[in-house]
């Protein structure tokens, strides 16, 4: 196996920090200079990530978090060694209502619910 980490996969990953951590749609030339990388390549990053879900633009072609993001989200909870020995103290501590969307949306259903 190569020690060479995959900078594609590096600039995949940036770019989805960016895009969660913003407060607004965002597009490819301003996210690439926020970036430090080039136009061509981070739009290529956005539509293959759109493709399966984890961006999405807007009607100004802008990009933002898609719903595949809160699935991986989901999914990444779920296999959380600190949210498993998390939920036992939440279950006896926090409302039993946030708890039970917390147990729904780890459930590997096609669907993320949260009751509040």
């Amino acid at each position: 196996m190569s020690s060479q980490p995959n900078q594609s996969l590096i600039d995949g990953i940036r770019c989805l920090q960016y895009l969660v951590s913003s407060d607004r749609a965002i597009g490819c030339r301003e996210l690439a200079r926020l970036m430090d990388i080039n136009t061509t390549r981070v739009n290529r990053l956005l539509m293959t990530m759109a493709s399966i879900g984890l961006t999405m633009q807007d009607e100004h072609r802008r990009y933002l978090p898609g719903p595949g993001i809160h699935a991986l989200a989901a999914q990444a909870i779920r296999g959380s060694a600190l949210f498993s020995h998390a939920l036992p103290i939440l279950e006896r501590h926090a409302p039993k209502d946030i708890v039970g969307g917390i147990r729904c949306a780890m459930g590997g259903s096609d669907y993320l619910y949260l009751s509040l």
